[in-house]
């Protein structure tokens, strides 16, 4: 098990079972605490988004998220090729 699921799990985000089909495996699900802090997260990324297009225009923001989103892809394909 990594240190950060280690973590999570200490604080109470996720939630580890063993398989009850294989007893070598386990099963990582959210548990309360971590699926009410993904809908924080949600909430707070939507809020700004909602900012975000209003300070720009919608046009210009809808072009910041695809210019953004092929500046990722150019990096993750990087990465690969190292």
């Amino acid at each position: 098990m990594s240190r950060l699921t280690k973590e999570l799990i200490d604080d109470g985000y996720l939630t580890m079972l063993r398989n009850p089909n294989d007893s070598r495996q386990n099963i990582l699900a959210l548990s309360e605490k971590g699926k009410e802090f993904i809908e924080y997260l949600n909430t707070s990324r939507f809020d700004l988004e909602e900012r975000l297009s209003k300070v720009i225009g919608i046009e210009r923001f809808d072009h910041l998220n695809l210019s953004i989103q092929e500046l990722l892809s150019f990096m993750e394909t990087r990465l690969k090729d190292l």
